[in-house]
């Protein structure tokens, strides 16, 4: 394969990459919103409707029901972090997004126009990649401490398990 083959295949495939990794950082991070957004406010209108329903004289497990999925709701909140999860993939969609534009644009000190195009496009993979990587350990950091957490206040050991 010449070079000039071989830099465009590289160059297909990293781009690939970067949008599949775009894509999928998009939808993580919307769906991190909205699973933030649907249990955080349910924990705010369970735990307002509860007098309502003391007041209303309604049956006692409709009563309980209120905080008690108030409480699930924000245990959950806790176990999950979704609103981290949603800010950091939020960070790291703008950090790609940007990457892409000097790299697309020729711009910046990695991606100046006097630079030889194989060595653009490796700053761009080796770059990407490590946003990646960084992304990664964000989110590997973050599942242990949510597995410390409970562990240390129960005295049990943690739960590994994934998002």
């Amino acid at each position: 394969m010449n070079d000039v083959a071989n830099h465009e295949e590289r160059r297909r495939k990293a781009l690939a990459r970067y949008e599949s990794q775009l894509a999928f950082y998009e939808k993580t991070k919307k769906d991190a919103r909205i699973r933030y957004y649907a249990l955080q406010s349910l924990v705010i209108i369970a735990s307002a409707i509860t007098p309502v329903l003391i007041v209303a004289s309604v049956e006692k497990w409709i009563q309980a029901a209120a905080p008690t999925l108030a409480t699930i709701s924000a245990g959950l909140l806790a176990i999950f972090q979704f609103n981290d999860a949603w800010l950091r993939r939020a960070r790291t969609v703008e950090v790609l997004k940007s990457e892409f534009f000097l790299f697309d644009t020729r711009s910046g000190k990695h991606y100046a126009a006097t630079i030889p195009d194989d060595q653009v496009l490796e700053t761009f993979i080796l770059r990407t990649e490590k946003i990646y990587a960084d992304e990664r350990g964000e989110w590997q950091r973050s599942r242990i401490q949510t597995t410390k957490k409970p562990a240390a206040r129960q005295g049990a050991s943690p739960d590994r398990s994934t998002d």
